[in-house]
């Protein structure tokens, strides 16, 4: 019994809400465990270096998790830029909207769904109470909690957006980066550069690849971890 008290008094704390100024100027709310996930934008930029986004850029966000990655990006769009954000994991997706609230950045917008190859309402397998939050995925097991969100094509948003071309795609969602692709096949034309991150474990890496490169994308597999790849490609 005490033993279980004091890892639900683990979990609160990992997950109690702070706050700090990042590098670029922007403050961000976050929990112990979204650590790792800022870390890997601002210091290991995982996701670029600053001068990849310039002044008036269109950047799309898929996975938006708390928003380090799109503060990261909004900031440097501008105000004549702009920032498509997706997040469908409703812990997540609170920190996320009051981050981009409370730096004051009209230049990005959030989507309250995932992304994949059709509209619906589905199921969001949510990450273990101890695990890394931004671990929520559509490919879950039996074991794990559930919550009912909405899923898109990311085609329809963009046709809805009017969106003439994409500077930067980031794609990062947990196993469901082929149902992703498979819905944006527009945005894949109208989209000059694309970063993303793919989970052997969940799916076969080698047919999202076929796929960006079926699409005319030059790509180059930046990183290759057991649980992790992480892919570049231009046009």
């Amino acid at each position: 019994m005490l033993s279980g008290l004091i890892d639900r008094l683990r979990q609160w704390k990992q997950r109690r809400p702070h706050g700090m100024t990042l590098p670029d100027g922007n403050r961000i709310t976050y929990r112990d465990v979204d650590l790792c996930i800022i870390d890997e934008i601002y210091k290991g930029k995982a996701y670029g270096n600053p001068e990849d986004i310039k002044e008036g850029d269109v950047v799309i966000d898929c996975g938006g998790h708390i928003g380090a990655f799109t503060l990261w990006a909004a900031k440097r769009a501008g105000p004549s830029g702009r920032v498509l954000t997706f997040e469908p994991a409703p812990d997540n997706l609170r920190l996320l909207r009051a981050n981009v609230k409370n730096n004051a950045l009209p230049q990005a917008k959030v989507f309250d769904c995932a992304l994949a190859d059709r509209n619906e309402r589905a199921y969001l397998y949510l990450a273990p109470a101890h695990g890394n939050p931004a671990a929520n995925t559509l490919q879950g097991g039996a074991q794990q909690k559930t919550v009912q969100i909405q899923v898109r094509r990311l085609d329809d948003i963009v046709l809805e957006e009017k969106l003439a071309r994409i500077d930067l795609l980031k794609i990062d969602v947990e196993g469901a980066e082929l149902k992703l692709l498979a819905g944006a096949q527009r945005t894949l034309a109208l989209t000059l550069r694309l970063v993303m991150e793919l989970h052997p474990e969940k799916i076969d890496p080698y047919a999202a690849l076929a796929v960006l490169e079926t699409a005319n994308f030059k790509v180059d597999v930046v990183s290759k971890k057991p649980h992790s790849w992480l892919v570049a490609a231009r046009k």
